[in-house]
């Protein structure tokens, strides 16, 4: 990498070109731990036939929603509450039963207005019972069920849009983690390429021996700091496919899709607030969920106070029942009846339930509001993010080429004399942060990116 940025060591320094970032292949490459006794078992993988090894985010995404517990859930609680709308109707169809009876008894010789010995009885009825009117308690329990099914339903999209973005960042953050890797390997080259200057420095007579122990410092440095980002990658992959929905130990690995982030370009154009804030507006399902539980409140509170309106029911029954001892000789029945209800005290459950239905009402009213309050800080804040995250990668290229080609240039003093070594360990440093200024701030934007996405409700 610093081979391909021109520098002399005594000739006035050449324009910035960009350098490129070592590959993400070159981390993948390397053995866990980088540096002392090898573990290949403790992270071991095995690959899952039905998913592909490496996977862009879309495909990430996509499993994610196929497997992930979380939404499975989401769904099967929206599967509940339409199942609640149907029983809230019940309430109003008519009730229909059949029912038959059939009895044997004995009586005791002697005993008075009965015939001595055994007797037998049977009946059949069918029976149909409807609701006539009930103050409008079971069209108030059907919208209430409704509107938390409704609800149900934005839950669920919301838990698949939580979904794509803890892909997402999970997806970034590893790597993150994996170009950290490689740039702190090429760090390490570059430090032994500091330690070959410096012993060829004492052979020649012009540097000290405490000189070799000091760039072997920086080096080891350098291999601690390698090492320590190994670890954060190995919790990144496992963090990235148990979110997928898969075991911890499946080889699943997401492709870099940051190349053209490494070089300037053109800046996209950001949103302003009041067209960001419409999208959120209109897209996400959290939005609609609050207003959709208000909804159902107010709609219970309803069903809760018709509950002292009268009701008005009719019932019909038809029959046949044994009139002799021998269980025969059936006789036909029928009645016909309406009934009407009006309650007049019920030891204050109905009040009670109706202040409960009221406080719930007022409760869910002040959570939407929140929900407002809480979308417009989440688009405000992903656009200032956003921005954010540009601007520092405008600057850290800037950072990253100025440090490459100064330590490109401080290699080629030091190996002319005319420099000493605490200048080269400098460069070196500015380049060690400037590889990491320059990863941190890629993935920042892409990360950024993904929030803005989840909030303005447009991820899935």
């Amino acid at each position: 990498m610093i081979a391909l940025i021109l520098a002399a060591a005594v000739t006035a320094p050449a324009p910035l070109a960009q350098p490129t970032l070592p590959p993400i292949a070159t981390a993948r490459a390397l053995p866990y731990p980088a540096s002392g006794t090898a573990q290949p078992g403790v992270v071991a993988t095995r690959r899952d036939p039905t998913v592909p090894v490496e996977v862009t985010l879309d495909q990430a995404i996509a499993i994610a929603l196929a497997r992930s517990p979380s939404v499975r859930e989401a769904y099967l609680t929206l599967d509940y509450q339409r199942a609640a709308i149907d029983s809230a109707r019940s309430g109003a169809r008519p009730d229909v039963s059949i029912s038959a009876s059939g009895a044997r008894d004995f009586d005791q010789i002697g005993t008075q207005d009965a015939i001595p010995g055994w007797s037998s009885a049977n009946s059949a009825s069918l029976s149909l019972s409807q609701l006539i009117y009930d103050g409008g308690q079971v069209r108030a329990r059907v919208r209430a069920a409704q509107a938390s099914a409704e609800s149900s339903d934005a839950a669920a999209r919301r838990t698949a849009q939580q979904i794509a973005y803890d892909v997402a960042t999970d997806y970034y953050n590893v790597l993150a983690a994996e170009r950290t890797m490689a740039a702190d390997e090429e760090v390490i080259r570059e430090d032994l390429v500091n330690e070959q200057l410096v012993r060829a420095q004492i052979a020649a007579g012009t540097a000290a021996g405490a000189d070799l122990s000091l760039q072997q410092y920086a080096t080891a440095q350098a291999r601690t700091a390698l090492v320590r980002e190994q670890g954060t990658e190995q919790t990144a992959r496992v963090t990235f496919v148990t979110t997928l929905g898969l075991d911890a130990d499946t080889l699943v690995l997401p492709i870099d899709d940051t190349a053209a982030l490494e070089q300037p370009g053109p800046t996209v154009a950001a949103l302003d607030y009041a067209t960001a804030l419409a999208t959120a507006i209109a897209h996400r399902p959290d939005v609609a969920e609050s207003a959709f539980d208000v909804v159902s409140a107010r709609e219970s509170l309803l069903a809760a106070q018709r509950g002292l309106s009268p009701t008005l029911s009719a019932s019909l029954s038809k029959g046949l029942a044994s009139e002799d001892p021998a269980g025969g000789s059936y006789r036909n029945n029928a009645a016909i009846g309406v009934t009407v209800a009006i309650p007049i005290y019920d030891r204050g459950s109905t009040r009670a339930s109706i202040a409960q239905a009221r406080a719930t009402a007022d409760r869910l009213g002040v959570v939407e509001r929140g929900t407002a309050l809480s979308v417009q800080q989440d688009v405000r804040n992903a656009l200032i993010g956003t921005i954010s995250a540009q601007s520092t990668l405008d600057q850290a290229r800037a950072e990253f080429a100025s440090a490459a080609q100064t330590l490109a240039q401080t290699q080629g003093q030091y190996r002319a004399g005319v420099t000493t070594l605490p200048s080269l360990v400098q460069a070196q440093t500015a380049f060690t942060q400037a590889s990491t200024d320059i990863v941190n701030a890629i993935y920042s934007l892409r990360q950024a990116e993904a929030t803005q996405r989840y909030a303005l409700g447009t991820g899935v």
